[in-house]
């Protein structure tokens, strides 16, 4: 098994989830995420004045695959949450040691 964590402009969140229904993923964890990138920063009015943000939002999706998925799927995000622009998505792959099933007193198996 593989985690996928990719971090992405929520605005991608739909083509996102259209995009994991392709490669047969049901489930993943959505996390909303604020980070700093270099040359990043936007100027705010707040109360008459101006504040430089330097805190980006976006989301963060987590998926556990099968290791065969990945490449496809990889693919896939990489295509759906491109914009073009500084800042774009990240895409973080790692490998999956095991997992624990509370509901089903603890096997690995029922988890993945």
């Amino acid at each position: 098994m593989k985690k996928i964590e990719a971090i992405f402009d929520i605005s991608k969140l739909d083509s996102v989830r259209a995009a994991l229904d392709r490669v047969g993923v049901d489930i993943m964890t959505v996390i909303e995420v604020r980070g700093y990138e270099r040359g990043s920063g936007r100027t705010e009015l707040s109360r008459g004045a101006q504040h430089k943000v330097y805190l980006v939002t976006k989301v963060k999706v987590e998926i556990m695959v099968e290791h065969g998925r990945v490449p496809a799927l990889v693919d896939d995000l990489v295509r759906v949450t491109r914009t073009g622009r500084f800042g774009d998505s990240k895409i973080f792959v790692m490998p999956v040691e095991g997992a624990v099933c509370v509901k089903a007193n603890g096997r690995v198996r029922d988890a993945l």
